[in-house]
C-alpha cells in the first residue's frame, strides 16, 4: 500500500506541475493573440464547462468511489453493474440538461454587460454548443479513471490526465499561432478531449477487461446505491462553481470583461497555495480501499491532513514573497498586481485547502451527504454576499466574501472529520504545528502506513 500511495503522490505531483504550467502559460499566451478584452470574454464563456460538469448529477464521481469499494471487496460483477449504470446515467443527464441550457444562455449573453463585443453573441451560442460535446467527453473520462483507480492504478490514470491536459494546451497554442479565434479553439479542445477519451478507454480495457459500455448489467439496485451519494457529491462541484466560476461571472457583470482577467490572474496566483490539497486525492483513494479497517483508515486521514497542512502554509508564504517580482513578468505588464486582493485570496485558498482535507474521510467512503447540505447552503449565501461586498469595497470585497465563505465551510467540515476519524480536527492541526518532527516520522515509517 505504501508503494502504491507513493506512486499516486508522484503522479499527482506530475499532474500538478502540468496543470500549473497550463494555467500560468494560458494567460499571457491568450492575451498576446486576442487582447485583454477578448480573453476576458473567453473566460466568461469558459464558465460554461464548469457549470455543465454538474449536469450529470454527480454520477461520474459517485461511480468512481463505488467502484473502488466494490473491487476492493472482490465483487467485479456488481462493479460492472455500477459502471454501466453510472455511465449511462451520466451520459443521458449531461446531454439533456446541457441542451436545455442553450436557450437560457442566449438570453443571458444579451443582458447588459454580458454583450460580447469582441467574440460576438452569435459565436457565443456556437461555442456553447461545441462545449456540450467537450464536457460529455470529460465526464466519460472520469468514469474510466474510476475503473483504473478501482484496480489500484490511480497513478496511471492521473498521468494520462496530465498528458491529455498538456496535449490540449499545446494544440490550442499551435492553432492560436495559426490565427484561430474562439470558435476554432473550442473545436480544438473538444476534438482532443474525445481522442483522449478513446486512448483512456483502451488503457482501461487492458487493465480491467471486466469494465465495458453496455446496457445488460444496468440495475435498479446499482442506481439506488449511486443516486444518494451522487446527489450529495453534486453539492461540491455546484458549490465550487458558485464560489469560483459564478464569482467570475459576477466580476464580469459588475466591473466588465477586463476586470475578469485581473481577477482570474490574481486567483490563479493565489491557487498556488492550494496545490498541496490536490495531493489528497491518492490518500482518499487509499482511504476508500481501507474503509473496513478503522485504525488504518484513521492513520491515513491524520497523515493526509498534517502533511498537506504544512505544505499549504509553505506554498502560501512562497506566493507572498515571490508575487511582487514574478507577477509583472508573468502578465507582461498588461495587468497590475493588487496586493490586498491577493492576500485575501491566498487566505481563502488556505482555508479551502483545510476544509477539503477535513472532508476527505467522508468523501472517500461516500458518507458526505449531510456535510454537502451545509456546504451548499454556505456557498449559496456567498454569492449575494460577494455582490454586496463588491458594491462596498470593489474587488477587495470579492476577495473578502470568498474568504468568509471558506471559513464557514471549514467549521462545518471539521465536525464531520471528528465524526468519522474520532479525533479533533483542530488538535491535529495544532499538533502538526508544534511537532513537525513527529509528522515526518509518521510519513516515512512504513509501519505507520
Amino acid at each position: 500500500m505504501r508503494k502504491r500511495l507513493l506512486r499516486g503522490l508522484y503522479s499527482q505531483g506530475f499532474f500538478q506541475l502540468v496543470l500549473l504550467f497550463v494555467k500560468f502559460a494560458e494567460i499571457p499566451l491568450f492575451i498576446k493573440f486576442w487582447g485583454v478584452r477578448c480573453y476576458g470574454e473567453w473566460l466568461l464563456i469558459m464558465v460554461l464547462p464548469s457549470y455543465l460538469a454538474l449536469s450529470d448529477l454527480g454520477f461520474a464521481q459517485a461511480t468512481t468511489r463505488q467502484l473502488s469499494m466494490l473491487v476492493a471487496g472482490g465483487d467485479r460483477v456488481q462493479a460492472l453493474s455500477a459502471f454501466q449504470t453510472g455511465a449511462v446515467m451520466s451520459l443521458v443527464f449531461s446531454f439533456c440538461i446541457s441542451l436545455s441550457m442553450l436557450g437560457v444562455i442566449d438570453v443571458i449573453i444579451n443582458i447588459g454587460k454580458f454583450n460580447m463585443i469582441m467574440i460576438g453573441n452569435n459565436n457565443v451560442i456556437m461555442i456553447c454548443s461545441i462545449l456540450i460535446f467537450y464536457i460529455v467527453a470529460i465526464l466519460q473520462k472520469d468514469m474510466w479513471f474510476g475503473v483504473l483507480q478501482s484496480e489500484g492504478r490511480y497513478s496511471l490514470g492521473i498521468m494520462v490526465f496530465a498528458i491529455m491536459d498538456f496535449v490540449t494546451f499545446m494544440f490550442s497554442a499551435i492553432f492560436l499561432f495559426l490565427g484561430f479565434r474562439p470558435v476554432g479553439i473550442a473545436w480544438v479542445i473538444t476534438i482532443v478531449s474525445w481522442v483522449g477519451l478513446g486512448i483512456l478507454r483502451l488503457l482501461a480495457w487492458r487493465i480491467a477487461p471486466w469494465a465495458y459500455y453496455g446496457f445488460r448489467c444496468i440495475s435498479r439496485d446499482a442506481f439506488n446505491a449511486l443516486i444518494k451519494p451522487s446527489l450529495g457529491l453534486m453539492a461540491f462541484p455546484m458549490g465550487n462553481f458558485i464560489n469560483n466560476d459564478a464569482i467570475r461571472v459576477l466580476v464580469g457583470y459588475v466591473f466588465g470583461p477586463v476586470a475578469v482577467v485581473i481577477f482570474v490572474a490574481h486567483k490563479r496566483l493565489a491557487r498556488l497555495a492550494g496545490m498541496a490539497a490536490n495531493f489528497s486525492n491518492p490518500f482518499q483513494a487509499e482511504m476508500s480501499l481501507a474503509s473496513k479497517q478503522t485504525d488504518k483508515f484513521s492513520r491515513i486521514a491524520v497523515i493526509n491532513v498534517q502533511m498537506l497542512f504544512w505544505a499549504s502554509l509553505i506554498l502560501a508564504a512562497g506566493v507572498f514573497i515571490a508575487s511582487p517580482y514574478a507577477f509583472p513578468v508573468w502578465v507582461s505588464g498588461r495587468v497590475h498586481l493588487q496586493m490586498g486582493l491577493l492576500v485575501l485570496l491566498v487566505m481563502a485558498v488556505v482555508l479551502e485547502s483545510l476544509w477539503r482535507l477535513a472532508l476527505g474521510p467522508a468523501l472517500s467512503t461516500n458518507r458526505h451527504v449531510r456535510a454537502s447540505v451545509g456546504y451548499l447552503l454556505i456557498t449559496f449565501m456567498g454569492f449575494p454576499l460577494a455582490y454586496i461586498f463588491a458594491v462596498w469595497w470593489n474587488m477587495l470585497g470579492i476577495g473578502m466574501a470568498i474568504m468568509v465563505v471558506n471559513l464557514l465551510i471549514l467549521i462545518v467540515c471539521s465536525i464531520y472529520f471528528v465524526k468519522y476519524v474520532r479525533i479533533s480536527y483542530y488538535s491535529i492541526l495544532v499538533d502538526a504545528l508544534l511537532n513537525p518532527h513527529r509528522l515526518m516520522q509518521m510519513v516515512f515509517e512504513k509501519a505507520k502506513l
